[in-house]
């Protein structure tokens, strides 16, 4: 609905993150040591998802010095990126095992899936996309 702002005054306030909707018991973890090319960390099988995936272990005093390009300290505290207004086409919950095939020419060709909020998807993978959230299938 409108572009990406530069003006650094209009940046959000980072709200504080909500607890995850499931309870830990759901999903099944495996920890995994720290090797020359990788942290420590965790394998998580979220089966009410229906995904796998690996994330760093790290404590609290790890996750505030670390930074990305989506997110940046200042003395304040965090804040979001570059805002934008966007327009919710639908709300409903598509599973991630019904956009298997698609990927994304312009995110490295990865799975539509790995992305992140605000990534730009090719116009005839974001029409397909769309007809998935309006399918009953």
């Amino acid at each position: 609905m409108s572009p990406i702002s530069d003006d650094e005054d209009l940046a959000l306030e980072m709200p504080t993150r909500p607890d995850p909707p499931f309870k830990p018991d759901d999903l099944d973890v495996t920890l995994t040591a720290a090797t020359s090319t990788a942290p420590q960390g965790r394998i998580i099988d979220d089966s009410v998802r229906g995904t796998i995936f690996w994330e760093v272990e790290s404590n609290e005093d790890d996750a505030r010095s670390e930074k990305s390009v989506e997110i940046e300290d200042s003395e304040e505290g965090q804040t979001f990126g570059k805002p934008f207004r966007i327009q919710w086409m639908s709300t409903e919950r598509v599973p991630f095992h019904r956009t298997r095939g698609l990927r994304n020419p312009w995110n490295a060709n990865r799975e539509i899936k790995i992305a992140r909020d605000g990534t730009e998807i090719e116009p005839a993978i974001g029409r397909k996309l769309i007809r998935l959230f309006h399918s009953n299938a």
